[in-house]
């Protein structure tokens, strides 16, 4: 799934049901870096089915997904099904209604899955350059422009003696910071060693 410029890998792994669940699925959702419940809105059992899913979870010793996402809200009666959907449960997850048949809803979808997995989108530039917003380096929230510089190449890691920042908006334009400055989401670097 492609979240602006950021490539995030979905598994879509087979649904949790009583008469039968493949063996891996608990390890396949424990090495996940996050999980999303995914429900037909316009199923009459999926309470039952969200019901199963919460106590398999509990059974395995699993987090509860981060984020329910309705599906066919593009069917008659979709929306109001995921209205009623979302009444029930918006206390214990956020919810997104989406439809994957027509595409609504999949950007606050990616945005939603984007922000949980906290990442920050990190640019470079050279001196005089201008910063190429197609590839940016994805980092960790919380790293730092010394981990950024690690990203590029391991000797601007080991020679880093500091970076000037930029934003895309203009603003603290060519500030200089230090390698142990943390980074944030779009902030462009130029990495001076």
């Amino acid at each position: 799934m492609n979240f602006e410029n950021v490539q995030i890998q979905l598994i879509d792994l087979p649904p949790l049901d009583p008469e039968f669940t493949e063996q891996w699925i608990p390890q396949a959702i424990r090495v996940a870096n996050a999980s999303v419940m995914v429900v037909d809105v316009n199923d009459s059992g999926s309470l039952e089915e969200i019901d199963f899913i919460e106590a398999s979870l509990a059974e395995w010793k699993l987090p509860l997904p981060f984020l329910l996402a309705g599906n066919q809200i593009d069917k008659p009666g979709g929306r109001e099904n995921f209205e009623a959907l979302e009444d029930l449960y918006r206390d214990r997850y956020p919810c997104v209604a989406v439809s994957t048949t027509t595409g609504e809803g999949l950007d606050g979808f990616a945005r939603a899955v984007f922000d949980r997995l906290q990442l920050v989108r990190v640019y470079t530039k050279a001196p005089g350059k201008k910063a190429d917003y197609s590839t940016p380096y994805v980092l960790k929230r919380g790293e730092t422009v010394l981990d950024a510089a690690r990203h590029v190449h391991k000797d601007f890691a080991e020679n880093l003696k500091y970076a000037r920042l930029f934003h895309k908006a203009g603003e603290h334009d060519g500030l200089m910071v230090d390698r142990l400055h943390v980074v944030e989401d779009e902030d462009i670097l130029e990495f001076h060693i």
